[in-house]
């Protein structure tokens, strides 16, 4: 009689069955039985592929005894369809595609005895984002240059930029927050402690948005030396072409005691000092028209330049060219006595001086056409060249009217020529009363360089009067 133990024992990998046979005079028999050989997964089913914009999602059905899935890709249906990825799931989104291309994919199932069979082949196109506007690209070339207590940055154009984004930090992989929008692709902060290290990225913007940012870059600005310290960084720069000349003028710089003016034909080229003023404008004469001049400005006292102002930029015209004329005189023809009046003085300083000279005609004001506020007691030059007011001066030093001056010029014997306006309305000249074309003070002027821009000339006794 056959009896089998239930009693199992696993040892080693080996399944032992202990088999007892019941039988006079027979022996126990044992049986050795191994594992079974695992085996590939079965094929994958229910693939699927749905092109999106610049990616391809697939998706399957779970296979019993799969550990993960071989997802293949090939660009023609017959193959050949190379790995694409692993997947221990049971889908995956393709993103290294280009939109318009039609793309097809197998998927295996895998585990420890391999690949199991392809799924059937499934295909996909991918399409292209909307039209329209896109933000910039990456900000590169970003530097960052430390100075007494400022921090200079630029960087490089980036394509499609409108504005920048500056961002700050003072740790390399800390919170980086916004300090400044400029349209320029250079940017001083001055904000800045000396000592102290700042870390700055710079996100180009238009109309979609921020580009991605900047690599990051630092720099660590020093404190200012004790004593004085150069002037801060010159702003307002602005040029202005002329013929044959263009116009500078900038805002004025505190602790500035003068402003160098700089030059270059090139934006990023030399740049080389062309003169020194005083005031706040510059017109740059030794130019020609046709090329593009580019300037800096640095403010200047006895520490020495302050950092150069931004760069700007302007193309004079040329002057017009001149033509030769003709001209004959007959001096015999047409011949006509002199008037007495052509021998006079314009505002003598001494009324002895017209007896010296046997002078006829006292004239006051040497311009084309002098007017005299006969009620403030201010001139007008409303000559040729410089619109100006000042304080009228006769000879006498006691009077300081007309009246005077005529008085100090009829004893020499000579004519007195002097211009006044006779629409004067009220008692006196001032605001709202009907002065004409008159010296209302005695200190203003027209055509103001800071007003206007360059002008042909500038008053030699007033840089801002120009003409």
């Amino acid at each position: 009689m056959l009896f089998f133990d239930k009693f199992l024992a696993r040892c080693m990998g080996t399944l032992t069955l202990l088999c007892l046979l019941a039988c006079s005079g027979s022996n126990n028999l044992g049986t050795t039985i191994t594992n079974p050989t695992p085996t590939v997964p079965a094929q994958v089913t229910g693939l699927t592929a749905t092109g999106g914009v610049n990616q391809v999602s697939l998706s399957w059905t779970s296979v019993s005894g799969a550990t993960g899935y071989n997802i293949l890709r090939a660009t023609n249906s017959a193959g050949p369809f190379a790995t694409l990825s692993t997947s221990s799931t049971t889908t995956y989104t393709d993103s290294a595609v280009t939109a318009g291309t039609t793309y097809y994919y197998e998927v295996e199932a895998t585990n420890s005895a391999g690949a199991g069979t392809a799924s059937s082949v499934v295909s996909a196109t991918p399409t292209a984002p909307a039209s329209g506007p896109t933000p910039p690209a990456q900000v590169t070339g970003l530097s960052a240059t430390g100075g007494v207590a400022q921090v200079s940055l630029n960087w490089t154009t980036a394509t499609g930029a409108t504005g920048y984004i500056v961002l700050r930090s003072t740790s390399s992989s800390g919170s980086f927050t916004q300090i400044a929008t400029p349209t320029a692709t250079s940017y001083l902060d001055t904000t800045v402690t000396g000592g102290t290290t700042y870390y700055y990225e710079v996100e180009a913007t238009n109309s979609a948005g921020a580009g991605t940012a900047s690599s990051v870059v630092s720099a660590t600005p020093t404190a200012p030396a004790s004593g004085p310290t150069p002037p801060a960084q010159v702003t307002g720069l602005t040029a202005t072409a002329g013929t044959a000349q263009v116009g500078l003028s900038w805002t004025a710089t505190t602790t500035a005691v003068s402003y160098s003016v700089l030059r270059s034909t090139s934006s990023t080229g030399t740049f080389a000092s062309i003169g020194s003023v005083t005031t706040t404008s510059y017109a740059d004469g030794s130019v020609t028209g046709g090329t593009t001049y580019y300037y800096e400005v640095e403010a200047v006292n006895s520490a020495g330049a302050g950092t150069a102002s931004s760069v700007v930029s302007a193309m004079p015209t040329a002057a017009a060219s001149s033509q030769s004329v003709q001209v004959t005189v007959n001096a015999l023809e047409n011949r006509h006595s002199i008037s007495p009046l052509i021998y006079g003085m314009d505002l003598p300083s001494l009324a002895s001086d017209m007896k010296t000279v046997n002078a006829t005609l006292a004239r006051w004001g040497g311009d084309a056409s002098t007017r005299y506020n006969w009620t403030n007691h201010f001139e007008n030059s409303a000559n040729d060249w410089y619109f100006s007011n000042g304080t009228f001066n006769a000879l006498s030093t006691t009077g300081m009217d007309s009246v005077q001056f005529m008085k100090d010029i009829v004893p020499t014997g000579a004519d007195v020529l002097m211009t006044i306006p006779m629409n004067i309305a009220t008692g006196t000249c001032s605001s709202g009363a009907s002065c004409g074309w008159v010296a209302k003070d005695g200190t203003s002027y027209s055509f103001s360089v800071k007003k206007y821009g360059a002008q042909c000339k500038v008053d030699p006794y007033n840089s801002d009067a120009g003409n």
